[in-house]
């Protein structure tokens, strides 16, 4: 994105909101029924909710051989300046549909730190380099149904699909080799790092209105079925290397504390903790040099990722004529 949409997304985002949370916004499955109950005349309804924020946490990536771990890179995201909108539609007060995109505006993400070991699990290289994101978009689908068990208090049941896509890279740095000796300066762009995450869950969540202005949403997801593509690019090296992981762990929880402005607006403030941990998988490597394609090995790369997010939206009904 360049510097002249990124400021005006940030003028946006400074005008309406200040804080963010994870990019799953599935707590929308029921604040319309909960926060709006007198409006529910029409089967079918929806709304469009602005929203921007932080979020920090780390985005790892391991390397294998034989069994043993022989390099971990952590990709400090701290933080991720996030802006985005959901759109929310209800049918008959109960089924629900939600889409939702978000992106990262900033540049400046902190450090990336790469440690190597031998095949006895000895240190044997680490560095320290600054952290450049290049994108991170966030894409969210999901449905559902809500019930009313009484008045002021909903549960819902949601299955979703979930997209993440970041691209780091490391620039500028210092190399201890071996580790604890004397820090060795190096500059310019190292590596390179893209993850995309492809994550179909089920969730579970309820609204309570402890006020007739004022509700509390609590939302956790789980996915046992987490896909993850990475591409690592060695510039110096000439070398990109390419992981393929399956059956990865998801799992979420997004709190929420909504304010009704209004008949047709609210304010929400959530904070939200996600994690996922893949297992191993396979990778290939291809010299940039030669065109050769090293033979795919097995068990040989994983990835992680775990982030904490904050966020204030501006929630608004949609009225058709």
């Amino acid at each position: 994105m360049h510097f002249a949409m990124r400021n005006i997304l940030l003028l946006l985002c400074n005008g309406i909101l200040l804080l963010t949370s994870v990019p799953c916004r599935a707590d929308h499955a029921v604040s319309a029924q909960s926060v709006h109950p007198d409006e529910q005349q029409s089967p079918f309804k929806s709304s469009i909710s602005l929203q921007g924020g932080l979020l920090t946490g780390t985005a790892s990536e391991y390397v294998f051989s034989g069994g043993n771990k022989t390099s971990q890179l952590d990709w400090g995201l701290n933080p991720v300046v996030l802006v985005g909108l959901t759109i929310n539609t209800q049918f008959f007060k109960m089924f629900f549909l939600n889409l939702g995109y978000w992106t990262g505006l900033n540049e400046d993400i902190g450090s990336v730190e790469d440690a190597d070991y031998t095949s006895f699990g000895i240190p044997s290289l680490y560095s320290k380099q600054d952290s450049i994101l290049e994108r991170a978009h966030f894409f969210d689908l999901n449905a559902g149904y809500a019930y009313r068990i009484f008045d002021g208090l909903s549960v819902a049941g949601l299955i979703g699909y979930h997209l993440i896509n970041l691209k780091m890279t490391a620039r500028d740095g210092y190399l201890e080799y071996p580790p604890g000796s004397m820090p060795q300066p190096f500059y310019g762009t190292g590596i390179a790092v893209e993850q995309t995450y492809q994550i179909a869950y089920v969730g579970i969540g309820a609204t309570y209105e402890i006020h007739s202005v004022l509700y509390v949403q609590l939302f956790p997801m789980y996915s046992p079925l987490v896909h993850c593509q990475q591409k690592d690019y060695h510039f110096r090296r000439q070398l990109d290397v390419f992981s393929s992981m399956s059956s990865g762990h998801y799992a979420s929880l997004t709190a929420s504390l909504g304010w009704k402005v209004n008949q047709g607006t609210s304010i929400v403030l959530s904070g939200a903790y996600a994690s996922i941990a893949m297992a191993k998988g396979e990778s290939y490597n291809v010299d940039l040099r030669s065109g050769a394609i090293s033979p795919t090995a097995s068990n040989s790369a994983s990835a992680g990722f775990h982030a904490t997010t904050v966020m204030l939206s501006v929630d608004h009904l949609l009225t058709w004529q």
